[in-house]
């Protein structure tokens, strides 16, 4: 435990250090292919007819430059049914926009790649035991000076679990495809919403499944450029799990 928190300590000082400068424009983070150096800290719980699970999740951000992202998230997490508290799984994204201002509707293309690496303990609860890998890309459709959508489509693929709890008859892997249908509505200059739908269609063994899953989210800018909350609501209406999270962004 002492070695994880030192790992994200390091990680917080190297990229507070190597930040760059933001513009002294104002940023504009309802766009999510805006992209900032950015520490995002959330508290949530997890409620879901198996498990109970709360912590801490924290989103750290780096923009190399005003087209390429590298984001970091650790989740540290505590199971209430298994009484054990510790590292989940963690999440590497990157983000490249290849294109941006193609037209006045058509304002970016941003390929990604999300690797999600098995290091929570699945025998605490606290972890799936796969490796899960998604390439895809997303495209920016602003069509008011409010709203806009962020629709993105990626390939899926997550290999087999390697808990010794799981029975190797049910270790298989799933290959799919991930949807996101992500709209952004400003109600003012400081306060914008997320809405974002995200089915997942995936193949085990050639039987085909739909996971129904989204994220709805409400944000307020409280200090331009420096400091913003959020408050979002993440179900996962397929497993039957309903995740809230309450937390704030730090702008570097």
């Amino acid at each position: 435990m002492k070695s994880h928190f030192m790992i994200f300590v390091i990680l917080f000082i190297t990229i507070f250090i190597n930040a760059k400068s933001q513009e002294k424009k104002e940023i504009d983070p309802s766009k999510p292919t805006n992209l900032y150096t950015e520490v995002n800290l959330n508290t949530e719980y997890s409620a879901g007819k198996d498990n109970d699970i709360y912590g801490i999740r924290a989103n750290i951000s780096y923009a190399i430059n005003s087209d390429n992202l590298l984001l970091l998230e650790i989740p540290f997490l505590h199971n209430k049914n298994t009484a054990k508290t510790g590292l989940n799984d963690i999440r590497i994204r990157y983000f490249t926009a290849i294109k941006r201002n193609i037209s006045t509707t058509l304002i970016a293309i941003a390929p990604f790649i999300d690797v999600s690496i098995p290091t929570g303990k699945f025998e605490d609860g606290l972890g799936t035991s796969c490796w899960s890998i998604s390439a895809g890309s997303v495209m920016g459709l602003v069509f008011s000076q409010n709203f806009a959508v962020f629709p993105g489509i990626g390939i899926i693929h997550i290999t087999k679990p390697n808990s010794d709890l799981i029975p190797e008859s049910y270790k298989r892997t799933s290959t799919g495809v991930g949807f996101q249908f992500n709209a952004s509505y400003s109600f003012n200059k400081s306060t914008y919403t997320f809405i974002n739908p995200n089915p997942t269609v995936l193949n085990t063994d050639g039987k085909w499944k739909t996971y129904w899953t989204g994220d709805v989210s409400l944000n307020k800018i409280f200090i331009p450029n420096k400091f913003k909350m959020n408050i979002s609501w993440s179900p996962n209406f397929t497993n039957e799990v309903h995740t809230l999270r309450i937390g704030g962004s730090f702008y570097l």
